[in-house]
């Protein structure tokens, strides 16, 4: 599969994201579907995706090669993390996302997010967004308005926007 673009950004894309939910995260062929849709950061390289299906599992990893030999940027984690928060939104039973980066020289990277995460980040149940393509719009304008600069690990004291630190990542709001 291709690295997906900036599908999240077209018009019309809540509504084809929605139009592409699941109920259940062992649908592999709707999952497939739901993660084409995705945007990931120019400098991965989506490569596949694993369902986590056992008894106790309900998961997502996404697998990618980094492009480059660097950390991933705060950027680049965002963008990574607001797809975790459409695919709790839009995979019914989801309950975890681990998205694997290997750089060129064999490191490897894993961000895992959980629904509870997800629930904290919107300060409720990450569902609800998932119940139609308005509210599925709305968690789309709230990650857009949420879209972090790339900062240094501690945010400037002087700051002139509103900052945020979840799992230890800090992001500006502007």
């Amino acid at each position: 599969m291709a690295n997906p673009k900036e599908k999240s950004a077209e018009p019309g894309a809540a509504q084809t994201l929605w139009d592409a939910r699941t109920e259940y995260v062992g649908d592999n062929s709707a999952v497939g579907k739901l993660i084409g849709l995705l945007e990931f950061p120019d400098s991965l390289t989506y490569q596949f995706f694993a369902l986590q299906t056992g008894e106790d599992e309900r998961g997502v990893e996404l697998n990618f090669i980094q492009d480059t030999n660097r950390s991933l940027t705060d950027l680049e984690t965002w963008q990574l993390d607001k797809n975790a928060l459409l695919l709790f939104a839009l995979i019914g039973n989801l309950e975890d996302v681990r998205c694997s980066v290997v750089d060129k020289e064999g490191g490897n990277v894993v961000l895992h997010q959980t629904r509870a995460w997800a629930d904290k980040v919107v300060e409720g149940d990450i569902r609800d967004y998932g119940e139609s393509a308005e509210k599925l719009q709305e968690l789309l304008q709230l990650a857009a308005a949420a879209n972090p600069k790339e900062i240094n690990a501690e945010a400037p004291s002087n700051a002139t926007h509103p900052t945020i630190t979840i799992n230890g990542r800090h992001y500006f709001y502007t």
